[in-house]
């Protein structure tokens, strides 16, 4: 029988996993698979869901949401997943391709004039399938948001002075401001915000209730994992930053 396995980790392993053993035969092993993965990924706790069936058939916890006053993971455990939100936005980008309001190869600009790129070839030719694969030519420009204030407008209209490094379609070049401006194409054909549409599209229907989209709404959480970063065997408590969709 075919099973998925859904993971949520923190960073670094830490010994004496706390979990709930899964009574299912089916799953046994599961506490050292997941010690295992602990150690190889260098977390110090985990969240697994197991789904059979479009049913959930086992949930748990291994290891520390926070290390230094041994507070355990449970399945309800909230975690900053960061980059992995740009899997919410590209799904909701297909929604509307299904819906008939947007396709993935025209000018993206047909959708969001307000973008605007350095050279006007990217202007009239890139596309939101361009965006969605990196390849609009522009490296990271991190620097540019990272720790901003700046709104999603604000930071849209940055893009025109950033300068690319390829041509478009040249290369493979990871960049968060593509996703973001993926998000307000959204909000602009579905005339409700990307939080909006995230709850409406993808959180109720799965009954993710106890998911948000901010780090200040997770802060009010009991049950959340704090971040770490590692060095050489180090553990050290990191900073959340909030991600660009």
């Amino acid at each position: 029988m075919r099973m998925i396995f859904i993971l949520l980790l923190s960073c670094k392993f830490i010994l004496n996993l706390s979990a709930q053993i899964p009574t299912d035969v089916r799953l046994q092993g599961l506490d050292t698979f997941a010690e295992r993965v602990l150690k190889e990924w260098m977390a110090p706790g985990v969240t697994i869901a197991v789904i059979e069936k479009n049913q959930v058939v086992y949930t748990g916890g291994f290891g520390y949401r926070d290390v230094e006053n041994k507070l355990p993971v449970s399945e309800n455990t909230l975690f900053a997943i960061g980059s992995c939100t740009k899997a919410f936005t590209a799904s909701m980008v297909g929604m509307l391709v299904k819906e008939g309001k947007v396709d993935l190869n025209k000018p993206v600009r047909d959708y969001l004039p307000e973008l605007q790129f350095e050279n006007e070839y990217t202007n009239e030719h890139c596309t939101l399938l361009d965006m969605m694969s990196h390849r609009t030519g522009l490296p990271r420009h991190d620097y540019s948001w990272y720790g901003s204030t700046a709104s999603r407008k604000e930071l849209l209209e940055r893009v025109q002075y950033q300068e690319p490094s390829a041509e478009l379609r040249e290369k493979y070049q990871y960049n968060n401001f593509m996703f973001m401006a993926q998000g307000m194409v959204i909000e602009k054909l579905t005339g409700k915000s990307w939080e909006e549409n995230l709850k409406e599209r993808i959180l109720q229907p799965l009954q993710m209730m106890h998911t948000n989209m901010s780090v200040g709404e997770m802060e009010n959480v009991k049950d959340r994992s704090l971040a770490y970063t590692s060095t050489a065997e180090k553990l050290n408590q990191s900073l959340i930053e909030t991600s660009m969709q």
